[in-house]
């Protein structure tokens, strides 16, 4: 599936955002506006392609970076993570899940290394699912979620192996 009506919605929030666009409070606010005038289906189908770039990037090089950058390897810290990175926009979002590293170029990152800020956009996976609660007083039906690979033998303590999958942002988080 396609993912051009998601990506189209977050450059329009971010470009509402202007020159705020790395807040992601702001961000999520300019999405619900942007949701909220979308008839029920498109934003089913948003919601769709939403879940289909979560599965797309569910990958464990990804999940070492999160884990590194905020310092937990949960599923649903990973899944906040990548909400994160969806509110980048699918440039950064497409840049960082082929190379995770790349991470260490971003200035927000940067600065969660610096401050021990988490890179959590929770929110943002919810998004579509509670406006459309909001627009029809329905959930949206089931289906939304898949199962995914296991990551159970990654060792997310073995630092020696981050260093060597991701050596820039180990050397930014872990200097």
């Amino acid at each position: 599936m396609d993912a051009h009506a998601l990506w189209e919605l977050v450059d329009q929030a971010r470009a509402a955002a202007g020159d705020d666009a790395d807040e992601l409070d702001l961000v999520i606010d300019h999405l619900t506006t942007l949701l909220l005038e979308k008839d029920p289906d498109e934003i089913a189908l948003i919601d769709q392609q939403l879940w289909q770039t979560l599965r797309d990037s569910h990958r464990a090089e990804l999940w070492m970076a999160a884990a590194v950058v905020n310092g937990a390897g949960r599923d649903d810290g990973f899944d906040a993570f990548r909400g994160w990175l969806i509110a980048q926009g699918q440039e950064v979002f497409t840049r960082v899940v082929a190379a995770p590293d790349r991470l260490a170029d971003l200035p927000a990152v940067v600065h969660a290394a610096h401050s021990g800020a988490l890179l959590d956009g929770g929110e943002v996976l919810m998004l579509a699912a509670e406006v459309y609660q909001q627009v029809t007083g329905q959930e949206l039906p089931q289906g939304r979620f898949a199962v995914l690979p296991d990551f159970s033998a990654v060792d997310l303590t073995n630092d020696t192996m981050l260093r060597r999958h991701l050596p820039r942002l180990t050397a930014l988080f872990r200097s």
